[in-house]
């Protein structure tokens, strides 16, 4: 029995490659959203611990270090949430040609897997017909000997 080829089968390794650089791409831009979320859920953690532990003394000027330093924060945390929406769009298009690949792909992958279903079936078929032969070669030895010995 000859072994299934699948005609396409450079294509498909093309398509494969596509949606594989496609999914690195797209981790990469994920990993930097999610870096981009932890620096905020930092910075407002600190943002919070400034508040609570705050200035110790009684001087104006600590007070204002205080606010000076929660101000910075805030702007920081303003600065990655823009930076986030900017990532967070450019992820959603690295995302949408990833899952274009990746259909296309997935069309060739089941167009192949149907054509090697096919392929086997016929090749059973092909397979039966010939011990069909075989066995009717057979049974017409078994019948010529049986009339040669009556002869």
């Amino acid at each position: 029995m000859k072994a299934f080829r699948f005609k396409l089968e450079r294509i498909l390794a093309l398509r494969k490659h596509r949606e594989h650089e496609w999914e690195i791409k797209l981790a990469e831009i994920t990993g930097k959203c999610v870096k981009l979320m932890r620096e905020i859920e930092e910075r407002k953690s600190k943002k919070t611990g400034a508040l609570l532990n705050g200035a110790t003394g009684t001087e104006a000027e600590d007070y204002l270090s205080v606010h000076r330093y929660m101000a910075r924060l805030d702007q920081e945390i303003q600065v990655r949430k823009i930076e986030l929406e900017s990532c967070e769009r450019k992820r959603e298009r690295v995302q949408a040609e990833y899952l274009r690949y990746s259909r296309e792909r997935k069309v060739l992958d089941n167009l192949k897997e149907k054509r090697k279903a096919e392929y086997l079936g016929a090749q059973k078929v092909e397979e039966v017909k010939q011990i069909d032969d075989i066995n009717t070669v057979r049974a017409a030895r078994v019948l010529a000997r049986a009339a040669d010995r009556e002869s």
